[in-house]
């Protein structure tokens, strides 16, 4: 065997350990904030009655005179910003006035003193909007000292329409106790000063919060059962008409849970020899009990993927939830240590893979490097996506369609962006999720598979239960590959840049016949396939870094050419109908009709 195959697997993990690093906040210290919460879900599970104990660490090195949190279930007030964006609809799903949800706060209180409060809307000015409140402290945090505020509050649960509330007699708690905002100190992704970072809650947006740990006790009727992140400590246990659980999770930045009485319970583990004992529990609803081992191979198969290209999961448990049928707004939702799949009305083993394949990955890039989601979505969406692919490729025999899905990219913009300033919601998830994987199938193109692995394996190690930006991971890129990545960034992620490759013009005289055709001068080798009139066809090879025109002779008349066919070696084109090309005038009908289906296939983004 040739020495030159073991220099680079050597040399990548010599650049592994030498290169200097940001080092983030160790695991033991990553937790700045701990919640000690107890809720009790009504008879009719239509509220939620808590009491919660914060106690805050400061983390900086200046004193904080106010507190910030989130309110997330104010999102389901009228007027309020998220539906005013979402019209109300929300996966094919209307939410009707019946259906509104609301989070009341009846008392916030610190050092043996209601503290003051008020509803602040810093993205948009919406004063009906009360999905972010500023708490005045009553005196400074100082660096590394603590506050406790003690918080009561009710809530009453929407119709399940955008991840939190209740479907019949299906709870699905996510995102349903007002939440510490994240505090950032100085260097956390760029930031000059240490400071609060706040946002409303928005139609395109998700969540960002610092680490922390939570005892969560949860009463249910006696008739439900409970599936919550982190561990079960004690119960399930019967004290007159209520089930109480109580749970702890530890170095993750929110608590969800889900209650159901329709819950069909199962346990199994996985390890391997680089992953310690995870126990996945699944609750399922009894349309999909014949589903269990195909839950159970796709969680194992992931996991396994996972551990062994990026970092091993760190935590004990997986806990997975079934939404049930009709509570499709539940569904597809990541949360730490808990996911949730589509809901009991689909049987598409396909889909149910998939989905499961998407959140479990989101426990790494939501979960464990914590990407802010708000302001940078495609660092866990579109990261999320791609992996998705390799796994569904790699362990799935799954056939990736990657340059049709660019088609769908009907308005590229730059990747970092606030998600609420997307041009819409079609834009965002085309942006965020699409273009976001893309860009990332692009990148293992250039450097492929091993470096790219190698990548993400660092940018993981290195920013475990820390909060990465867009630069940090360029920084990573640039480190592995020992090249600069600063103009393909500004173009694809800080730009809105694409790749259109296009043929502009034919000529043909006699046995002779000349193409001119444009695109990104970028180095890489495209076929121009030409069809002939005798039913013959010729691969031309185009170096567009090189050339802008081809010339060929041919025994007979040229028909028509198609630049890049399948399979597609660009995946960034996301206007193909300028690919092909119709020689003769007597074809106008048939480039017509291929140039509409081209549109036709965009709208709908195959």
């Amino acid at each position: 065997m040739k020495l030159y195959r073991f220099l680079v697997p050597i040399s990548l993990l010599l650049l592994i350990l030498l290169v200097p690093t940001r080092v983030p906040l160790a695991a033991e210290t990553a937790s700045i904030v701990a919640y000690d919460i107890t809720v009790t879900l009504s008879e009719d599970c239509t509220y939620l009655e808590g009491q919660e104990r914060v106690i805050w660490t400061n983390p900086g090195s200046i004193p904080v005179q106010e507190m910030y949190f989130h309110l997330y279930p104010n999102a389901f007030r009228p007027n309020s910003s998220f539906l005013l964006a979402t019209k109300g609809v929300r996966r094919g799903e209307r939410l009707s006035a019946a259906g509104y949800g609301y989070m009341e706060l009846r008392q916030v209180r610190a050092q043996g003193r209601n503290l003051n409060w008020q509803f602040v809307q810093p993205d948009d000015g919406n004063q009906e909007d009360g999905t972010l409140m500023r708490v005045s402290l009553p005196q400074p945090v100082a660096p590394g000292d603590s506050i406790r505020l003690d918080i009561e509050f009710v809530v009453k649960l929407p119709m399940v329409f955008a991840r939190m509330g209740k479907y019949v007699s299906f709870v699905m708690a996510g995102q349903w106790f007002p939440k510490v905002a994240a505090y950032e100190t100085a260097g956390t992704r760029g930031r000059q000063l240490d400071g609060w970072n706040v946002h409303q809650y928005h139609a395109n947006t998700e969540f960002y919060a610092n680490f922390g740990t939570y005892r969560v006790t949860i009463n249910v009727p006696k008739t439900h059962m409970v599936a919550a992140s982190g561990q079960l400590l004690e119960g399930p246990r019967i004290q007159g008409n209520k089930r109480q659980y109580v749970f702890q999770a530890e170095k993750v930045h929110d608590f969800a849970w889900a209650a159901d009485n329709n819950f069909c319970e199962h346990q199994a583990t996985f390890s391997s020899e680089i992953q310690p004992e995870v126990a996945i529990n699944l609750y399922l609803q009894p349309q999909h009990e014949y589903l269990l081992n195909h839950y159970l191979q796709v969680a194992k198969t992931t996991l396994d993927c996972l551990s062994r290209w990026l970092v091993p999961y760190p935590y004990p448990s997986l806990t997975i939830v079934c939404p049930r049928a009709g509570a499709i707004g539940a569904g597809g939702m990541e949360y730490p240590t808990l996911i949730t799949g589509w809901d009991a009305s689909v049987h598409d083993r396909d889909l149910i893979g998939r989905v499961l394949i998407h959140e479990i990955i989101h426990q790494y890039f939501y979960g464990l490097v914590a990407t802010n989601e708000v302001e940078e979505a495609w660092l866990d969406e579109g990261f999320t996506s791609y992996l998705e692919d390799k796994i569904i490729a790699h362990a799935f025999n799954g056939q990736l369609a990657t340059a049709k899905e660019a088609t769908s990219i009907l308005m590229p913009e730059p990747l970092v962006k606030e998600g609420w300033k997307y041009s819409d919601n079609y834009s965002y998830q085309a942006n965020a999720y699409v273009r976001g994987k893309l860009i990332l199938h692009e990148i293992e193109r250039l450097i492929g598979w091993e470096r790219m692995q190698t990548a993400l394996q660092v940018y993981c190690q290195r920013f475990l239960y820390d909060h990465p930006s867009t630069a940090d991971w360029q920084q990573v890129l640039e480190e592995v590959t020992g090249q600069s990545w600063q103009a393909f960034f500004a173009n694809y992620i800080y730009g809105a840049g694409m790749q259109d490759y296009a043929i502009d013009e034919v000529a043909t005289a006699g046995e002779r016949t000349s193409v001119w055709l444009s695109g990104p001068r970028e180095e890489r080798e495209l076929v121009l396939r030409v069809a002939l009139a005798d039913g013959t066809s010729v691969d031309l090879v185009w170096n567009p870094i090189v050339q802008s025109q081809l010339t060929f002779e041919h025994s007979a008349p040229p028909v028509s050419l198609e630049l890049d066919p399948a399979p597609h070696r660009v995946l960034l084109d996301h206007n193909r109908s300028n690919n092909r090309y119709y020689v003769k005038a007597s074809n106008w009908l048939a480039l017509w009709l291929t140039q509409l289906l081209q549109f036709c296939l965009r709208l709908l983004g195959w």
